[in-house]
This record gives C-alpha cells, structure tokens and sequence, in this order.
C-alpha cells in the first residue's frame, strides 16, 4: 500500500510539472526551474524511503529498485542546485526523463504481463510518452514555439499513466515482489546447504588424513 502511494504522489507531481509547463510555456525563469526541481525532487525521496523502508519492515516481500524514482530525485536535485545555469537546457533534461521514464514503464508492464493481461492503453501510453521525449530532443528547432507545451502534456500523460498503473496493478506488484522475496529465500537456503554440505566433505576429510 505504502509502494502504490508513493506512486500515486510522484503521478502527481509529474502533473503537476505539465501543468506549469502547459500554463507558463513562455517563462522559462529559474524560480520556475526550482519549482520543477522540487516537484521531481519529493516524488523520487518518497519512492527511494519507501523502497528501503519496505525492504526492512515486510519479509515477505522484495519490491523492485525505483529507477524512476532514484533519477527524478536526482534529476530534482539538480535543477533546485543549479536552477539559474539549467534554465536553457531544462527541456532537453525533462525530454530525456520522460524517455527513461517511458522506457521504464514499458519494461515494467511486460514484467507484469506475465501475471494478469495488460490492456493496450498501458503500453500505447509510455510509448507516446518515450517517442515523444525522441522527438523534442532530435527536433528542438521544429518544435521550438511548442516546447514546453509537448513536454508538459506528455508529462501530464505520463503521471496519469502512471497513477493509474499504481492503482489497476496494486495487487499483481506485490504478488511480484513476494515471488521475488521467495525466490532470494529459496537461493539463500540453497546456498547454506551446499556450504553445509562442503563442511561435513572437509570434515571427513580432515579425519581420514589424519587417520
């Protein structure tokens, strides 16, 4: 529960960031910049403490590393640091976000599918979201009096995407990061049986040596 929250807040906080882009596409100040960063920023710590708070409290389950959480706090971080440097470059940087973070949601709904069945929507989405993040980046000049409008609807998608990913899939995330907890046990277990098993070899075989 505490996963899917965390993926409701950056959802909507990537909104959050279209919505501005989408409002302000001409103002492209540092304050504006730091307002970004910071809508990055709290997402992804939520998502990182979340992850290692889950790991060490649920023994059940082994939830997967937030890539996507990770890059948008560091991604935050570095716009609020240097805001007043990143102000001509800020939608380049937020073009290549949105590809890794259309990329991620395309692996992730694979991984899924091998659970429960994936409805189009949840892989027409992320792709839209990746191609597009292609296209501001290979086409800046062709797209310049948009900028700042595709990247804001994109990210609007994408956070819409991603709250209802963390919603319709809530129950087949956890059954996935249970299975991979097992997994690690069953592997961990081997593994103390096989070191178990060379012992008692080394054993014998101190005593026949010395026999």
């Amino acid at each position: 529960m505490k996963y899917v929250r965390s993926l409701t807040f950056r959802a909507l906080c990537a909104m959050g960031v279209g919505a501005l882009l989408v409002a302000f596409p001409d103002k492209t100040t540092s304050w504006l910049v730091a307002i970004v960063g910071v809508l990055f920023l709290i997402p992804g710590l939520v998502s990182v403490i979340a992850y290692f708070k889950m790991r060490m409290t649920d023994t059940a389950m082994r939830p997967f590393f937030p890539i996507v959480g990770t890059g948008s706090f560091m991604f935050g971080l570095l716009l609020v640091a240097f805001s007043d440097r990143l102000v001509e470059y800020m939608l380049y940087v937020l073009a290549v976000f949105l590809v890794l973070a259309g990329v991620s949601q395309i692996v992730n709904m694979l991984k899924i599918r091998h659970h429960v069945h994936v409805g189009v929507f949840f892989y027409i989405a992320p792709l839209l979201i990746t191609l597009s993040g292609i296209f501001v980046i290979v086409y800046p000049k062709e797209v310049l009096a948009v900028f700042y409008t595709i990247v804001g609807v994109t990210s609007i998608i994408y956070g819409i995407e991603e709250m209802l990913s963390a919603i319709h899939f809530r129950k087949v995330r956890r059954l996935m990061a249970m299975e991979v907890k097992k997994e690690e046990t069953t592997d961990e277990a081997a593994a103390e049986d096989t070191i178990r098993s060379g012992d008692i070899i080394d054993f014998s075989e101190t005593d026949d040596s010395q026999r």
